[in-house]
């Protein structure tokens, strides 16, 4: 069942319930999906992966429509306790364009309540996104920048 979501952006949101992911509808008829994925196992607390692409997989320009509508559902997701995790994917060979659009998301839409920890390896970027409010915010950020720590001595070992 599909559930419109109470959120005020730019386009209206969805949400899929039997399959648990969010949608939207561009002007240009485009469906984007943001979709959700546990993934805890990565640093034993909870923490959900995050991908966002065109459900047909056209190529779309991202307006800033879509880059709003996009920001307050993951902004919806963060103040309900959540922590994000996303990874720019480098298969079209486009992922220093993506980390870039990611990073202007996040300066141009955080008010001053998330923290972003950012790493990299060759062309593969990823970022953990966490509200400043978010009850276990001093156990993730210590787990978080330990992780770090070790994929970094990890990467310069090889």
């Amino acid at each position: 069942m599909n559930k419109k979501v109470d959120l005020i952006s730019p386009y209206d949101v969805f949400y899929n319930e039997k399959e648990m992911f969010y949608y939207f509808t561009t002007d240009d008829s485009v469906e984007y999906d943001v979709r959700l994925l546990n993934v805890d196992y990565l640093i034993d607390l909870p923490l959900l992966s995050v991908s966002l692409y065109p459900a047909d997989n056209r190529v779309s320009r991202i307006g800033i429509k879509v880059s709003e509508t996009t920001c307050l559902i993951l902004k919806r997701m963060l103040d309900a306790d959540s922590v994000l995790f996303y990874t720019c994917d480098p298969n079209d060979n486009r992922p220093h364009c993506r980390n870039r659009l990611f990073n202007m998301w996040f300066s141009r839409f955080n008010d001053g309540n998330y923290k972003k920890f950012s790493f990299s390896h060759g062309d593969v970027f990823s970022t953990v996104i966490i509200s400043k409010s978010n009850t276990l915010y001093e156990q993730y950020q210590k787990t978080i920048k330990k992780c770090i720590e070790e994929f970094e001595i990890q990467s310069t070992e090889k």
